[in-house]
């Protein structure tokens, strides 16, 4: 099964926005599955700035559900299947709920006997501006098996 991570756009507009003549709208990460045929296996999510309830069906694409849902699965409901190590760190760092997502797939899935890269999540991304260029960098958490682990620096070369 593939995965892949999307943005989905929300109604909402951040604080800071709401002043302007054409205010840009919330956009979210969500981790999605993939049937084998590449279409987004349907499911419900909230926002991460204004809690409403959207049905992700299409790669960047939801609609907001009116009535709130039971069968949203959060970080708390994630956590209980992921090693205690692993949702330290994701907690310490406060990763939001599609890096979870991710990493529970990792670990059931057991991605890294799958592939020859070792698998792993983002826990923090700067973006560095000096007069020549832009680039990015920040931390990973690369998942060498289900309890271990390692923290490493990385950069982008543009």
């Amino acid at each position: 099964m593939d995965t892949q991570k999307h943005i989905i756009t929300c109604r909402c507009i951040l604080t800071q926005h709401r002043r302007l003549s054409n205010p840009p709208f919330f956009s979210f990460i969500v981790f999605s599955l993939l049937d084998g045929d590449g279409n987004v296996i349907p499911k419900l999510t909230k926002c991460s700035y204004c809690g409403i309830t959207h049905r992700v069906y299409e790669i960047c694409k939801s609609e907001i559900i009116d009535s709130e849902s039971e069968n949203i699965v959060s970080k708390d409901d994630l956590s209980i299947f992921l090693p205690e190590k692993l949702v330290t760190i994701l907690n310490d760092y406060n990763c939001e709920l599609y890096t979870f997502e991710e990493a529970k797939y990792i670990i059931d899935n057991r991605v890294w006997k799958n592939n020859s890269i070792t698998p792993f999540l983002v826990l923090t991304k700067d973006e560095i501006k000096d007069d020549v260029s832009t680039h990015h960098e920040g931390k990973l958490l690369k998942i060498h098996d289900e309890f271990k682990y390692s923290i490493e620096y990385w950069k982008s070369n543009h």
